[in-house]
């Protein structure tokens, strides 16, 4: 699609006449600025030569192989999340990324994102919660008094087939 606006004020074009500007980026907080980024970097990132794939159940979650490295990714609207287990393999992609204007900060290990909370162990593991939002959500609502209940929800990882290997190219 493409999106007009009026001119700025204080421009004063150089013929005569009723004009209009093309808009040629997505401006931050404009209604349909976050979908034109989220097309503009999912057309970067799958690309022929962009490298990862897009997981088909999640329009903004990609990821990559190679060998044994890989790199999973999540963005929503202008925020994204890079999982990887080969930092310099990160680095390359996200390099590239640069070179089609792509910009941001990197940081290793976020406390936060967007709302979820991380902490990591030392052996590798990551614990992912929200404890935090759900307080305030709880609060928000008035639910401060509720009494917690167990989930029906098995949590054990045992019990999923498959649970260590990668997803194949379908996501499964």
């Amino acid at each position: 699609k493409e999106f007009y606006c009026e001119l700025p004020k204080g421009y004063t074009p150089a013929e005569k006449g009723d004009w209009v500007a093309l808009v040629h980026l997505g401006l931050y907080g404009w209604p349909p600025s976050g979908r034109v980024a989220q097309l503009r970097l999912e057309d970067k990132l799958v690309q022929p030569k962009g490298d990862f794939t897009r997981v088909p159940s999640s329009p903004m979650m990609f990821k990559y192989y190679n060998g044994n490295d890989y790199i999973a990714a999540g963005f929503y609207v202008d925020d994204g999340k890079f999982i990887t287990n080969n930092e310099k393999e990160l680095r390359k992609r996200i390099s590239k990324l640069a070179g089609f204007g792509f910009t941001g900060e990197l940081k290793a290990k976020p406390k936060k994102f967007l709302g979820v909370e991380n902490h990591y162990y030392d052996d590798g593991s990551v614990k992912i919660y929200q404890e935090a939002h759900i307080i305030k959500f709880a609060t928000k609502m008035g639910l401060e008094q509720s009494q917690p209940q167990p989930t029906p929800l098995d949590v054990n990882f045992e019990n999923i087939p498959d649970n260590d290997k990668p997803l194949d190219s379908q996501g499964k």
